[in-house]
């Protein structure tokens, strides 16, 4: 009956261990896991600025392609007055 009780008073020290070891690894990756979603969230605001200016820049090009093709136009009325 003493062995059975000591049995069961050494695996319920275990258990409470093994709870202590399970509980502080969860806290752990709740950790890293808010970290990961913070830098998530930083990146997606990166592309999202990443894309403003691309979709600026190729604006900006669209605009001087569009200036240049009137001014060889221009340029081109202009020798043919000559």
């Amino acid at each position: 009956c003493t062995t059975l009780s000591q049995q069961t008073r050494e695996s319920g020290r275990q258990n409470k261990e093994i709870l202590i070891g399970v509980q502080q690894e969860l806290h752990t990756v709740k950790a890293e896991n808010a970290k990961l979603t913070d830098e998530k969230c930083k990146l997606t605001r990166k592309v999202e600025s990443l894309r403003s200016q691309h979709d600026t820049l190729h604006e900006q090009a669209r605009q001087l392609k569009d200036k240049n093709n009137k001014l060889v136009a221009e340029d081109k009325q202009l020798r043919t007055l000559m």
